[in-house]
């Protein structure tokens, strides 16, 4: 059978399925899509960093010092004028000058001589702790205490003592122990004379 001439379609080759233009355009289609993913993934892990970085503490981190290229002179130093206080103490408050206790009153004292003897008699009294220059009224008391109209006055000297006679006559003639008592105002001293039978 002699050649026939071909058709345009079977003398056309079988079409390759792999062209060279479709490799090339796979690989880039690959290649964009490999990228896209790589970026969302970097900025995912940045995120991440991120936040992990907010949970740290902050380090402040200080460059080392520069190597000093010769000897360094440290800055002069300035101090501050000094100032001046003036301070005022007030001198302490004195105490009070303790008042000078005034003497123990003078207690008004009687003494006799003779102690005792007969009614009738003359004794001699003395006084002292009396007020200075006062008038001492002496009275001559009977047992019971009532007045038997003896008595005498002295004066005090300038001590506070005197001296003086007393008649000790009890009219009743009661013996026993009898009172002579010295009276100034309202101080009064007092001492026994026993009266004898």
């Amino acid at each position: 059978m002699p050649d026939s001439p071909l058709s345009p379609w079977e003398d056309a080759p079988a079409p390759r399925l792999f062209s060279p233009l479709l490799v090339a355009l796979s690989l880039v289609l690959a290649a964009l899509v490999g990228l896209g993913a790589g970026l969302v993934l970097v900025r995912t892990n940045a995120a991440d960093r991120a936040a992990a970085a907010d949970d740290l503490p902050s380090v402040l981190i200080t460059p080392p010092p520069s190597p000093s290229t010769g000897p360094v002179s440290p800055p002069p130093l300035t101090f501050p004028a000094p100032e001046t206080s003036v301070f005022t103490i007030a001198p302490p408050t004195p105490s009070p000058t303790p008042e000078p206790e005034p003497p123990p009153a003078a207690v008004p004292q009687l003494q006799i001589d003779p102690a005792e003897g007969p009614n009738g008699g003359t004794v001699t009294v003395v006084g002292s702790g009396w007020e200075p220059s006062v008038e001492v009224v002496l009275e001559y008391l009977d047992p019971t205490g009532q007045p038997t109209g003896s008595g005498a006055t002295a004066v005090a000297d300038d001590t506070g003592a005197f001296t003086v006679p007393l008649a000790v006559q009890d009219p009743t003639g009661t013996p026993g122990e009898h009172v002579v008592r010295g009276t100034a105002g309202e101080v009064v001293g007092e001492v026994v004379y026993n009266a004898l039978p």
